[in-house]
Order: C-alpha cells, then structure tokens, then sequence
C-alpha cells in the first residue's frame, strides 16, 4: 500500500513539472532573438533636415535587417554634448552618433587637420584636403574603435554677435562662447587675445540673453534652428571655416551586426548622406537669407580688411602643434598648404579663361 502510494506521489511530482515547465516555456514566437537595438545621437534638432536624414538611414537599416535591428535617435544633444557622445558610445551607452568635426576630434585630434581656419575658402578645396587626409584619418577613427560611415557638411562657420564686428579686434573685445568640453580650443583662444567663455551648446541662447556671451561661431543653419540671431542679430560676412562632420559607430556595435547587412546599409547610410552634401552646400545661404528677412544685419570686410583676417588668422596656425593637432598631422596640412593655394589659383584661372 506504502509502496503505490510512494509511486504516486512520485507521479504526482512529475506531472507537476511538467506542468510547471509548460507554463513557462517560451511560445514558438517568443523564442525569436531579441532585435539589436542602435542608439544614436546627435546635436542636430528634431525637424531639421540632419534629422530627417538620421531617419531615413534608421528607416533603412531596419528594413535592410528585416527588423533584427532597432534604432533609436536622440536629437539636439539630450544625451550631452559631443564629447559625452563619444564618451558613451566608448561604454557602449551609446553605438551611433552624427558629429562635426569637434566630436570627431574626441576620438583622433588628426581629424583637425581638415578646419584650420580660413584656410580652405570653398567646398571643392575642402574637397581637395579631404581627399588626401581621408584615408589616414578613417584609418586613425578604425584604431580608435570607430568606424566612419561617412563625411557630412555642416556649413561655414560665421561669427554672429551682439553689436556689431568687422575686425579681428572687435571679436576680441566681446565675450566669446566656446565649448566647455574644449579646454585646448579655451588656452588657445586666450593666448591669440580674445576672451572665451565655455559653455554647453544648450546654454548658449541664456547665456546670450543674460550677456554671459557677446558672439558665437557657428553654422548658419544652427544659428537659425537654434534662434540664437534673435539676440546675437550681427553676422561677420567672413568664411572662418568649413566645418564637417561625420557619421561614426563604434566597432563593437558594427561588428556584432550580422555580415549579411552591413555593407548594404553602409551604402544605405551614404546614399543618404548625399542629401546633406546638396542641401548644405548649395542651399546654406538659404538661412542667412530667411534670418536677415528677421533683422540679421551682416557686415562685409572689404578687401584689405579680408587681408587683415587673413594674416592674423594663419598666424595662429603655428600654435595648433601638439595642442590641437599631433605633430605629424600639422606637418602634412602644412605641407599641402601650399599646393592648396596653388589648386585654388588653378580653379580662378580656369574660371577667368572660360574653360
């Protein structure tokens, strides 16, 4: 009698896993990987065409993976600034961002090389310098664990103010913003006699409407986006220089996607990125237009004071060794300075002969 009943509770028990093991068991559907989710963040604002661009590469790339792969976008620096952007992506908080050349700079200062100022005065000569940097440098981000998707444009950098400036020494005399990631950028700016003041991008337009900044260097469409003319309503008509960008993911979060994808959303991602390429280039005047229409004011050197600019300006660039740029970067940029100069006369002679 003890013996069946020891047999059926021995039954019993079974049964009772079993049941146990049913109700826990994963469903058919539920047994699926989980989708690998990108993260990726930028400065830019919602609703600009950055943005609309990051979209549709998120678009793409989850239609490319057939949804193994999520993305996610943060817009207009929630995440931080460009320095905490790259920070995160080292720690993997973060796989994707969308940065100019100052966060790109945070994974290899070479990256400098392409925006000393006032050095490349059009988009074909930035083009130029790029096409005999870029290799190095995509080889310098792959070293440092990132991989460079592709180049952006972010637009000609201009001073914009609060009172009016037409020379070197009335930018100096004015509270200057810098960012307050970029203490080599804050030394420099102090020893050439200007008076910076480092801040977050976000605060920016406070500090401009309590008077802790006079003037902010930046793109005219960021300018705009950002309402920053609706105080700082003065704009210096000189081309400080081409700031550019790049769309980076971390090696980690490109290798753990699935071989199969990865060089069709690599194109996807450049395809897309021809877009920003047209629209910057050939339509940023398009904002400084829409903002004087709001009260911007620009003001024009003439001539000689352009050469003012000029030779104040590449006076600096002594300065930029081992601080802003490794020693062999700054040697190779000053090394095709001079065949810069010569293309570019190459380009006015074409242009005046017609040909």
């Amino acid at each position: 009698m003890n013996r069946c009943l020891n047999t059926s509770a021995k039954i019993n028990a079974v049964l009772l896993i079993m049941f146990a093991v049913f109700l826990v068991a994963p469903f058919p559907e539920m047994l699926q990987a989980k989708p690998m989710e990108i993260k990726i963040a930028t400065l830019v604002p919602k609703g600009s065409s950055y943005f609309e661009v990051i979209q549709d590469i998120a678009t793409d790339w989850e239609e490319i993976s057939n949804g193994e792969i999520k993305v996610r976008i943060y817009p207009g620096g929630v995440v931080g600034d460009e320095r905490d952007m790259v920070r995160k992506m080292r720690i993997d908080q973060l796989q994707a961002a969308a940065v100019s050349t100052k966060g790109l700079q945070y994974i290899s200062e070479n990256v400098y090389g392409l925006n000393y100022p006032m050095m490349v005065q059009s988009w074909d000569e930035l083009d130029w310098l790029r096409e005999r940097l870029g290799s190095s440098l995509r080889q310098k981000f792959s070293d440092r664990g990132f991989e460079l998707l592709f180049w952006a444009d972010v637009g000609w950098v201009y001073f914009f103010s609060t009172q009016p400036i037409l020379k070197p020494q009335d930018v100096k005399r004015l509270k200057l913003f810098t960012r307050a990631t970029d203490f080599d950028d804050l030394e420099l700016w102090r020893s050439s006699g200007f008076n910076p003041v480092p801040l977050t991008t976000n605060d920016v337009l406070p500090g401009l409407q309590t008077g802790l900044i006079d003037v902010v260097q930046a793109p005219a469409f960021l300018v705009l986006s950002s309402q920053w003319f609706g105080i700082a309503n003065h704009m210096l008509d000189v081309r400080w220089a081409a700031l550019s960008g790049g769309f980076v993911i971390s090696n980690k979060a490109w290798d753990r996607i699935p071989d199969q994808y990865r060089e069709e959303m690599r194109t996807a991602a450049v395809e897309r990125s021809k877009r920003i390429k047209n629209e910057i280039r050939y339509n940023s005047d398009k904002a400084i237009d829409i903002m004087k229409e709001h009260g911007l004011v620009v003001h024009t050197p003439d001539s000689a004071m352009m050469e003012v600019w000029r030779k104040e300006t590449e006076s600096y660039y002594q300065k930029f060794e081992g601080v802003l740029v490794p020693k062999p970067m700054h040697e190779r940029v000053m090394d095709l300075w001079p065949q810069l100069k010569e293309y570019r006369q190459s380009k006015q002679d074409t242009m005046q002969t017609g040909q």
